[in-house]
């Protein structure tokens, strides 16, 4: 059968409908894909371990870097991992680095890091 003759079967129309059907579908999928990945964003640097937000200190953050006194080396202080080791032991919620050092977790967190950084 040649193929004008093929062309004008209903066999062939219906294929090629179905087949611009299909690309239409797939570039459409592929746009929202796009779409998609462009609206999500992914923290670049260094991840805090404990609760997966970036280490890097500022305004906004919750992390503060600095130091025990008496203690050599840098403590990077996190609410979250604090709050999950004295909750047990009495801490009623996540702290600000100002109210953690009033606290009498302030001491306690202070000899867990001095052993810790003995090791």
């Amino acid at each position: 059968m040649p193929f004008a003759d093929f062309a004008c079967t209903p066999f062939f129309r219906r294929e090629l409908e179905a087949a611009k059907q299909r690309s239409t579908a797939s570039k459409q999928v592929r746009k929202e894909r796009e779409t998609r990945q462009d609206k999500e964003e992914h923290p670049t640097g260094r991840l805090c371990r404990f609760c997966h937000r970036p280490l890097k200190q500022g305004p906004n953050s919750p992390h503060i870097h600095t130091g025990f006194p008496g203690v050599a080396g840098k403590y990077i202080y996190c609410p979250a991992k604090v709050f999950s080791l004295y909750q047990a032991e009495g801490m009623t919620r996540e702290m600000t680095w100002a109210e953690f050092c009033q606290s009498s977790f302030y001491e306690a967190e202070k000899r867990r890091w001095a052993v810790e950084k003995g090791k």
